[in-house]
């Protein structure tokens, strides 16, 4: 590539294919980037504040002084290796940016270039990125077909996302599997991160097709939908999955039992692993006391207390089956069947979760 400095909307078919370089600081980072964008800034974010206070205090020309000061010598060329080596892999598909395509993107990709690689810029920076985006989101929102899998909780509406080629996992991008007790031990993103990420996803998705998304609320977690695609979902062609209470007991087993402790003994050990799920749990279920009522959920606690000890004692999760059946009966069931009294929308097709595969393969 020539130092060139690039539009957005170049990237549209290509981003798999690339490697974009953040350099600002971590701070910004975390709250939005570019999707699998890489972040190595040109200052830290105690760097990033002192130039900021300088800048306030005494003016451009001062904080750029001071800017240079802070990134000299051995951490400027610590700095100039990273990009170095992250741009060395593949430099002709490596680009850099940083909030408004700026100083801070042209004083790195001159370092670099020092050192003997020549990146492209982003025009406008993340700013540009985040408003294309955006603006992919809303087109996306606008133009594609969308059909939601419902169903009641535990019926196995993800596997079914799972085995279809053009569907959009919310919960996914969320970090989050929608109910108080969906929280997953990778922390959620930022709302603009997840509406980054929803856009890329969406972006890569065959438009000319359905669009296969959950049926989700508004909120899934501490983040929301735009809501013109909550509208969308909320008015959308239903396929519903219908599994047996058994089956959909077993489904919940295995991904909040089973998968769950197996995440928090990798990450914690044995019995502290055990111990952060039994608490997790405890704390979800004082989130749903009020809706539960206090005489059912003091029995929903008690048996999952006692699933917990015995499964101490035995290593069985046998226990477990009881305190699962009460909450999908008499709280989950419950809900779902309130909602589709009060909206309820045409369905194209019902069944179980691989007849529900095979029906949207054939179809979509």
């Amino acid at each position: 590539m020539t130092k060139l400095v690039l539009q957005p909307e170049l990237l549209k078919d290509s981003w798999q294919q690339l490697t974009l370089i953040d350099v600002r600081a971590p701070v910004e980072f975390k709250q939005g980037h570019w999707p699998g964008a890489v972040n190595l800034p040109l200052m830290n974010d105690d760097e990033r504040h002192k130039v900021g206070i300088c800048y306030k205090q005494h003016g451009q020309e001062a904080a750029v002084r001071l800017g240079h000061r802070l990134v000299s010598g051995d951490i400027k060329a610590a700095r100039i290796h990273a990009w170095h080596q992250c741009a060395r892999q593949k430099p002709e598909h490596t680009i850099i940016y940083c909030a408004r395509g700026g100083m801070r993107s042209n004083i790195s990709r001159d370092w670099l270039q020092q050192a003997g690689i020549t990146l492209p810029l982003i025009a406008g920076g993340y700013k540009s990125l985040r408003h294309w985006l955006l603006q992919r989101l809303e087109d996306f929102i606008q133009q594609a077909p969308v059909w939601v899998v419902a169903g009641r909780t535990g019926s196995g509406k993800t596997r079914v996302l799972q085995g279809c080629s053009n569907a959009l996992d919310l919960e996914g991008l969320a970090h989050h599997r929608g109910s108080a007790f969906g929280a997953l031990l990778t922390p959620q993103p930022t709302q603009a991160q997840f509406e980054n990420e929803l856009a890329l996803a969406a972006h890569a998705l065959d438009w000319t097709r359905p669009v296969i998304v959950e049926d989700e609320s508004r909120n899934i977690g501490s983040v929301h939908l735009p809501q013109g695609l909550s509208q969308r979902i909320r008015e959308a062609e239903v396929v519903v999955v219908q599994e047996s209470l058994a089956q959909r007991v077993a489904f919940i087993l295995d991904d909040y039992v089973v998968q769950l402790q197996q995440h928090y003994r990798q990450q914690q050990g044995e019995e502290a692993g055990l111990q952060a799920y039994q608490t997790y749990f405890e704390q979800a279920f004082a989130r749903i006391a009020r809706r539960l009522g206090g005489e059912r959920y003091q029995r929903v606690m008690d048996a999952f207390q006692g699933a917990m000890a015995e499964q101490r004692r035995t290593t069985s999760i046998a226990g477990h089956e009881g305190w699962v059946t009460q909450l999908l009966t008499e709280y989950y069931d419950r809900m779902y069947d309130y909602q589709l009294k009060k909206a309820p929308r045409p369905v194209r097709f019902q069944g179980r979760v691989d007849e529900v595969i095979d029906f949207l393969r054939q179809t979509v």
